[in-house]
């Protein structure tokens, strides 16, 4: 006994599957993918700084920070300086804001070598750091 029925509801289940199972992998890539997608996001300053001193979360201050991170030299505060640049300490740090504030605005980072304890040597390690605005 044939019945053409039943062959015919099998045909519609197993198509019916496969759909199912297309539908399946299609949310998985698309899962997968929205997993490991990153949208390119631009490389500004960060809206939280970290002191390795103290371990305590501190906003970023955008005002002295200028350029992808770099510190002002015509707006940051000498604390600021002496806790952003490597090897400037409290006292160079209020020497360069002296210097600024005797001689007014930086015009060039190289300036900043006109304020003694700070030569070549140091110079060349805080350049990339410093910005005039």
């Amino acid at each position: 006994m044939f019945f053409p029925e039943v062959s015919l509801l099998k045909e519609q289940s197993r198509q019916f599957l496969i759909l199912i199972l297309i539908a399946l992998v299609l949310c998985a890539v698309i899962v997968g993918y929205n997993a490991f997608y990153v949208p390119e996001a631009p490389l500004s300053e960060p809206a939280v700084t970290i002191d390795a001193g103290q371990g305590s979360a501190a906003p970023a201050a955008s005002s002295y920070l200028h350029d992808r991170g770099k510190l002002n030299l015509n707006t940051a505060t000498a604390q600021q300086m002496a806790d952003t640049l490597p090897g400037i300490g409290d006292k160079t740090a209020a020497s360069i804001v002296a210097y600024r504030e005797e001689h007014g605005l930086f015009h060039s980072v190289e300036e900043i070598k006109n304020i003694k304890g700070i030569g070549d040597k140091k110079f060349s390690r805080i350049k990339n750091l410093l910005t005039v605005g």
